[in-house]
């Protein structure tokens, strides 16, 4: 919808500028949400950006983070959780009101 172009053009201004990032921009949404052709067009992206994470001494977790992600992106699915998708968790314990025995070896 509107929020998830808006996302890809927020995400897409943000990216750092390579020659894939160029082949990115030059690709319909439509056509990458195919998904036969995802893992091809990340197996072409992913190099470049997995060697720049690697530079910038990113952790294993935080790499495959960014790869789930950008997955998801090129496949043309929404990254966000739509606000009409939530529940309220209704009412929680309020902290002044639990009793609780510290215990200093968790710390």
């Amino acid at each position: 919808g509107t929020e998830s172009a808006a996302f890809r053009g927020y995400y897409m201004d943000n990216m750092i500028r390579t020659p894939s990032t160029d082949l990115l921009n030059r690709l319909p949404f439509s056509a990458v949400a195919d998904s036969t052709q995802v893992p091809d067009l990340l197996d072409r992206l992913w190099p470049v950006y997995e060697v720049k994470m690697r530079n910038e001494q990113c952790n294993d977790v935080a790499i495959a983070a960014f790869r789930y992600n950008l997955r998801v992106f090129l496949s043309g699915h929404d990254l966000l959780i739509p606000d009409e998708t939530l529940a309220s968790v209704g009412e929680l314990p309020r902290l002044e009101k639990l009793t609780v025995d510290p215990n200093t070896a968790l710390l």
